[in-house]
This record gives structure tokens, C-alpha cells and sequence, in this order.
């Protein structure tokens, strides 16, 4: 059989395997580009505190709480779909075996 080392990574030298490697996949989900949502979430923020602070000064105090709201849920909402970006499925295919190693976004198998 296949050996699966610590990092996950696909031991195709095994020596009593049950043949060569055919094919050896990683899947990972679509990559997004976690800096541009950083900068995003900070616009965002720096956005909902200068709207909220206006509606403040004009007398509507209970909107700033509602838009610190918002960027904690916005912020959740980043943290979910990082982890998910970290989502991992190694598929190796020989003459005899079929060896599939998924991973979750905290790193556990």
C-alpha cells in the first residue's frame, strides 16, 4: 500500500506498495485571495465607523452599535471562508489501490 507521511504528502517510493503511482491528486477548493479581503474588511470597517459616528453627531446614537454589528459579522464571515480554503483531499490511484486523505480546515484528518 500507499504511504501517507505526517505532512499529508504521498509516500510514492513505498517499496512493498502495490505498484506504481498512476495518478496522485491534491483538490483544494477555489483560491481566494485572503489580502484582498483583508483590505476589504478594513474599508469596510473604517466605512460603517464614519457612517455610524455621522448618524451619532446628528442625534442617532443606537446606529453605531449596529454597524460594529456588522463588521463582527463580516469579520465571522471572513474566518468561516478561510478556514475552508484550507480544506484538503489527496486521491493517489495505483494498479490495485485507491488511497483518498481528506483534511478539514483545522488540519485533522
Amino acid at each position: 500500500m500507499l504511504a501517507v507521511t505526517d505532512q499529508g504528502k504521498i509516500d510514492t517510493e513505498y517499496k512493498s506498495g502495490p505498484g506504481p503511482v498512476l495518478l496522485a491528486v491534491t483538490l483544494r477548493p477555489g483560491g481566494n485571495d485572503l489580502n484582498l479581503a483583508k483590505i476589504i474588511l478594513l474599508l469596510f470597517g473604517g466605512l460603517c465607523m464614519i457612517v455610524g459616528t455621522i448618524f451619532w453627531l446628528i442625534g442617532a446614537g443606537p446606529v453605531l452599535p449596529f454597524m460594529g454589528i456588522e463588521v463582527v459579522l463580516l469579520y465571522a464571515a471572513y474566518r468561516f471562508g478561510q478556514n475552508r480554503t484550507r480544506l484538503c483531499e489527496k486521491i493517489a490511484l495505483t494498479e490495485r489501490a485507491l488511497l483518498i486523505d481528506w483534511t478539514d480546515g483545522r488540519g485533522h484528518r
